[in-house]
């Protein structure tokens, strides 16, 4: 796993939403969390509470933040230039099926 691979080199990993059309509001807002790969991300859930999670689908957190859940988790080397943007900025698509992002996104 991440741990495994964290010899030597120190590593951060990165929370990506999936993209799905009707995701958690919680994981949307979470792409693009970078933290160190021995550290939980801080996932808000629907009640706006903070929900510690290893990483997507972690059997550890509540069973509303990992069942049908589709984020993934990148590992990254701390010190290495990143060739993509740590967040990935919400489609159209995703806009359009989530009036809730739409307007979070509208007020940033």
């Amino acid at each position: 796993m991440m741990a495994a691979s964290n010899s030597g080199v120190p590593m951060d990993k990165v929370w990506r939403r999936s993209g799905k059309n009707h995701q958690r509001l919680g994981h949307a807002l979470a792409d693009g969390q970078r933290v160190a790969a021995e550290e939980p991300f801080r996932i808000p859930d629907k009640d706006g509470a903070i929900v510690n999670m290893m990483y997507p689908r972690d059997p550890a957190a509540p069973v509303g933040e990992t069942i049908n859940c589709g984020c993934v988790s990148i590992p990254k080397p701390r010190a290495w230039k990143s060739t993509q943007p740590d967040h990935a900025p919400f489609t159209d698509n995703e806009l359009k099926n989530n009036p809730m992002l739409a307007t979070i996104v509208k007020a940033m």
